[in-house]
């Protein structure tokens, strides 16, 4: 069966994610905000009362993988007298609605096109943005709220709603409870992404679901909406509305904005660039960041910051392909992941001061794989320790043992059942111990010499050594993290 892939997403960030991904055999489906009051949605929108087109219309867009001249007819936008600037795709889909109706005209106009997945609303029912403002002012619409100059109105954003309840269509609801990835943005934050968390049942849905959640972060601030605004400001305005799991991956781009665009941005938009700001605060929203190169160098040629669908596809299959054929690391916690030179001795009271080892949590964020934590002691302490640190969501599994013996044998198992000792990083501080079992089983194999630790100024013998030493955190994710 092809992976099961469901998309939240709205503008030309959508489209461009669902292009990217149309290039793999994957079972997509494509669930569009439909609030959008601008423009010819908007003007259809009120001669009509049909469900806004605009995000739907996108969305089996770039799901057309056949003729391109089905693409060329149903983006095409008319010039003059009573259908100036309306397309021929929402006229289609104002005709699909008023022959099919609401809950089968986009799925059923995208299947007759021959787009390669399914294209669902988030809802069918009529409602509009609402956005509260910082000084407890609102303002009512998308196109409203989205394109308000903010030198002349700096005020900022603090909740959502909608004018109306909407509830969540019954195949969202199915979709996003099948899916075994939900992949949200990129795209406006609070016109096109947050709306279909205000949708009744769909923040619920999201949270139940057993898919993995993927949020694919902006490259730029937009500034009516989200001014200086950093990965992790996005992360919390999704907890905000509803959003009460953990994203499972964050995808962010890691190449480099040309310094004229930021500038031309800056000076046109006083838009920024998105970034991480603070790993603690991002870690209490997401397990881990997939960094990957994203910015589209043919767009950045024309004076423009964008995703390349291509890079962005690229990255989701990397990720998709993680869980199959990726690399697994299976990490120590007392004096590898932990600072524990105090040596409890079994002292609980002294848990407290226990901490992460500098650029720890940076790491486990940033490691492009399946994370085991397997540690030796009572299972009670490790576990306080454990809960101490909250490091527990970071891994995929947490098995303590009592001995080194059990170390050994519960390796072996793990790596019998990856099947490929060459993707398992055994990552430690002990070359008699996890480094001397992971090079027998031929893993790959790193000793973390955390300054101080209690095995530190052991030196291993010739069997024990390890493929690599490092004695911080930065130098581990130099080499097991890519760059």
């Amino acid at each position: 069966m092809l992976p099961c892939i469901v998309t939240l997403s709205g503008g030309s960030g959508g489209y461009t994610l669902i292009r990217g991904l149309v290039e793999y055999p994957l079972d997509i489906t494509s669930i569009a905000t439909v609030f959008d009051d601008g423009g010819s949605t908007g003007v259809i929108r009120d001669a009509y009362g049909a469900l806004p087109q605009g995000d739907l219309r996108r969305c089996i867009l770039a799901q057309l993988r056949g003729d391109p001249h089905w693409r060329e007819l149903f983006t095409h936008r008319f010039q003059e007298k009573f259908l100036d600037d309306h397309s021929l795709g929402n006229i289609m889909l104002l005709a699909a609605e008023e022959l099919w109706g609401r809950e089968r005209a986009a799925a059923t106009l995208a299947k007759m096109l021959g787009a390669q997945g399914r294209v669902l609303p988030i809802s069918t029912d009529d409602s509009r943005l609402i956005a509260t403002m910082d000084d407890g002012s609102t303002i009512t619409g998308e196109s409203n709220i989205d394109k308000r100059n903010i030198r002349h109105d700096a005020r900022a954003i603090s909740r959502m709603r909608l004018s109306k309840r909407a509830t969540i269509h019954k195949e969202a609801h199915t979709a996003l409870m099948e899916a075994e990835y939900i992949i949200i943005g990129p795209g406006d934050l609070y016109t096109s992404l947050v709306p279909i968390l205000l949708v009744r049942g769909a923040a619920e849905t999201i949270n139940a679901s057993p898919a993995k959640l993927i949020y694919v972060a902006n490259l730029m601030t937009k500034p009516a909406e989200t001014a200086n605004y950093s990965t992790d400001d996005f992360l919390q305005a999704f907890r905000t509305h509803g959003l009460e799991r953990d994203i499972t991956v964050v995808v962010s781009a890691h190449d480099d904005i040309p310094k004229n665009l930021i500038t031309t941005y800056w000076e046109k938009e006083l838009a920024t660039p998105v970034r991480m700001h603070d790993a603690a605060a991002f870690a209490h929203y997401a397990l881990r960041n997939h960094t990957a190169p994203l910015i589209s160098s043919r767009a950045a040629a024309e004076g423009i910051i964008r995703h390349s669908s291509h890079k962005l596809g690229r990255a989701i299959m990397d990720i998709i392909e993680e869980n199959t054929y990726g690399r697994h690391l299976v990490i120590d916690l007392d004096d590898t992941l932990a600072e524990t030179h105090l040596r409890l001795q079994g002292d609980v009271s002294r848990i407290s001061e226990l901490t992460l080892a500098p650029h720890a949590l940076e790491f486990l964020l940033s490691y492009q794989g399946r994370r085991v934590l397997l540690s030796t002691g009572d299972e009670e302490l490790q576990r306080k320790k454990i809960a101490h640190l909250g490091i527990e969501k970071f891994f995929d599994a947490i098995h303590i043992v009592p001995t080194p013996e059990a170390k050994s044998l519960m390796l072996a198992s793990y790596v019998k059942i990856v099947g490929d000792a060459k993707r398992v990083d055994v990552v430690g501080d002990r070359v008699d111990v996890e480094i001397c079992y992971g090079m027998r089983l031929r893993c790959r194999t790193v000793r973390v010499a955390l300054p101080g630790a209690h095995y530190a100024h052991v030196v291993p013998t010739e069997e024990q050594t390890p493929d690599a030493t490092v004695t911080n955190f930065v130098a581990l994710m130099n080499l097991l993290v890519p760059s």
